[in-house]
């Protein structure tokens, strides 16, 4: 984040799921495309001030799981009326909610399509200041939640964020400087009437700070996964690692994912394959040395899954991502040279 003295917004250019998925991924969080792409992905960020506030679009549907920052806040608002669902450790997020991740806790979202969105990453330090309790902050920062908001409170808050993008976006650098106070100053406040107001209240459809945090044994399955990532993960190794029942763990992945655990362990193998390929862009990095990697025999048939969720084969993701780092590399070289005549 900017210390309020400078001012920093890059709004990045149309590109793919990878792109995407590096642009918001954290350590420690996995996200998936769960179906083809349907429209395009975009990711924009604005530090501001003592805010780090980000939008984006998703082109397809997506599954995500992990822990949190351990700094700060996260609030995520939907940025438009799509009528795919969307759930945050299995709580349905409607297009008004302001879904919230406390820092360094468990979370899980599924979302069933493409969507568009608004995030805000704010410390508890300036919650406080903003004119949150310790009370509601604790309260808040116990588990993710969902809290319900008026549809006028949910638009205000768009509205403001909207209103910032713009502004970083148009403005020179003198006067984003001197704006940016303001600015933070008016996210805030929406944000935390919205917050604040529908998380003390009684006139919601939910009771304050309804929160839903992981089952145990959930969260059990989730980290036996990341322990031996790489290796070849069957559910009776989860039914064993949690000491449950298959049919137990079925029914808990598809009300957080929407998807079963066999289905999870695929696009999740799917997934780690399309990164590990888009990350080697060297000549040394093979096709068949990447899936051997994560314990796949069956070639063929696993490619023929893999294009269908990634529009594309292995060997053609692979050599894209030579392409680009090719570009990378002869884009380097010149700026080098261009330095060096000048000199």
């Amino acid at each position: 984040m900017t210390n309020g003295k400078t001012f920093d917004a890059r709004v990045s250019k149309p590109f793919g799921f990878y792109d995407y998925a590096c642009s918001i991924r954290e350590p420690g969080v996995t996200l998936m495309l769960v179906k083809p792409s349907r429209s395009r992905w975009r990711v924009s960020r604005y530090p501001l001030g003592r805010i780090l506030l980000r939008s984006g679009g998703a082109g397809g549907a997506t599954i995500s799981d992990g822990i949190s920052q351990p700094r700060s806040f996260l609030f995520f608002l939907r940025n438009c009326d799509y009528a795919h669902a969307m759930s945050l450790n299995g709580a349905a997020v409607a297009i008004d909610d302001i879904a919230v991740v406390p820092p360094g806790k468990q979370f899980a979202v599924a979302c069933r399509g493409p969507h568009e969105w608004i995030s805000l990453s704010v410390t508890p330090e300036v919650l406080l200041d903003a004119g949150f309790s310790s009370t509601q902050l604790d309260a808040l920062g116990a588990v993710a939640s969902v809290i319900r908001v008026p549809h006028w409170e949910a638009l205000q808050l768009v509205a403001a964020a909207t209103h910032a993008m713009e502004c970083a976006q148009i403005g020179s650098i003198a006067a984003q400087a001197t704006q940016i106070p303001d600015i933070e100053r008016t996210l805030l406040a929406d944000l935390s009437a919205a917050v604040i107001r529908n998380g003390d209240s009684g006139t919601t459809a939910t009771s304050p700070y309804q929160t839903r945090s992981l089952d145990d044994f959930v969260q059990k399955a989730l980290e036996f996964i990341r322990a031996h990532d790489g290796e070849s993960v069957y559910i009776e190794h989860l039914c064993q690692a949690t000491d449950m029942a298959e049919r137990s763990l079925l029914r808990a992945f598809h009300k957080l994912f929407g998807v079963g655990t066999k289905q999870y362990l695929k696009l999740r193998r799917l997934n780690r394959v399309h990164y590990a390929l888009m990350s080697s862009g060297c000549d040394v990095a093979t096709v068949t040395g990447v899936l051997a990697i994560y314990g796949i025999k069956e070639c063929g048939r696993f490619a023929g899954a893999y294009k269908r969720l990634f529009g594309e084969s292995p060997s053609e993701t692979l050599k894209k991502a030579r392409g680009a780092s090719y570009v990378s590399y002869r884009s380097r070289v010149h700026t080098i040279a261009s330095i060096s005549s000048r000199e």
